[in-house]
């Protein structure tokens, strides 16, 4: 008997700590309710539906779309959204087959589909490493987030016409937004001169800033941080910083900074004396939640100038 109170108390106790744990979902009235699997997605949905909707995250900031399972309380907020957005091409590997049950019921806008459909789709990147798929970060090519805000927007416009005006007068003024920012970059990136840049990162979520800003890019893991590293692919990486004499390397705020601390004793142990510095986080699959970078156009900024700072640091 004592046994079975027992066994009961400890199941309340773990209830309780789940539900203490547990965002809870709320469908506001009078609004769109837009549920979006990324903070990124969220963002994007925010700043064109203003205060004609109301929007919930799946993924708070941290949390890595790749390996991202969802939870009991995900279903709720997917089944009362009134629109899905999706970032796609396989980034929320997990949740596929979720998708596809809410795909005749309700609005699912895949950002990714439809940026291959358009007239910018020749410019993601397809990787052989992901199965023949397309890198799904093209967040980090403003051009392609651009054209993501114009697919939001048409979006919104089809689900609520009434509103249109007040939908392209926010997209108006985004993209003004995201064009004062790639300007923003390139300023930035100048102060790093002719010299070639080099970004190495814990994973494969930056190859876009090749095309948009003229890096070359390597990277512990593939595009998923669910790909396993193996000593050999460490020491891959840390011949190409010390022949490269690369300064500095980059950790990731949802990826555990140790595949970048055993780059760096890689490195060492390779050459003694090689001078190598780890740099700030950057944001790949999410944004933070401070203030200086919880919307996508303070992300991006604070990403560049941390490679910049860094970069600039270590050269003395």
């Amino acid at each position: 008997m004592k046994k079975t109170i027992f066994t009961i108390i400890l199941l309340l106790f773990t209830l309780f700590l789940v539900s203490c744990n547990t965002k809870r979902y709320e469908y506001i009235e009078g609004k769109i309710n837009v549920t979006a699997t990324t903070n990124i997605m969220g963002d994007l949905a925010f700043s064109i539906g203003g205060n004609k909707v109301s929007v919930y995250n799946l993924m708070d900031a941290g949390v890595d779309p790749h390996s991202y399972i969802p939870r009991p309380g995900d279903y709720n907020a997917l089944g009362r959204a009134d629109i899905i957005l999706v970032s796609g091409l396989h980034l929320e590997a997990q949740m596929g087959e979720i998708f596809n049950e809410y795909q005749s019921i309700k609005p699912i806008i895949n950002i990714g589909q439809e940026l291959l459909a358009s007239n910018l789709g020749s410019r993601l990147i397809e990787s052989s490493e992901f199965g023949g798929n397309y890198d799904p970060h093209f967040w980090f090519d403003i051009t392609l987030y651009k054209k993501a805000a114009e697919i939001f927007a048409a979006a919104l416009i089809d689900y609520d016409p009434i509103n249109k005006d007040y939908y392209l007068i926010n997209l108006s003024s985004y993209l003004e937004q995201l064009d004062d920012l790639s300007n923003k970059v390139f300023n930035q990136l100048k102060q790093l001169g002719s010299t070639p840049r080099i970004l190495v990162s814990a994973h494969d979520a930056f190859s876009y800033l090749e095309l948009e800003h003229n890096f070359k890019v390597y990277a512990l893991q593939g595009l998923s941080t669910e790909d396993e590293i193996s000593p050999s692919d460490i020491i891959e990486i840390a011949t190409i910083v010390i022949e490269n004499n690369v300064s500095a390397i980059f950790p990731e705020t949802s990826v555990p900074i140790e595949t970048i601390t055993a780059l760096s004793e890689a490195i060492l142990n390779h050459k003694d004396g090689f001078e190598i510095t780890i740099g700030g986080k950057l944001y790949s699959d999410s944004m933070g939640n401070s203030n200086d970078d919880n919307t996508y156009l303070k992300m991006y900024l604070k990403n560049i100038n941390t490679i910049v700072d860094a970069l600039l640091e270590s050269r003395g």
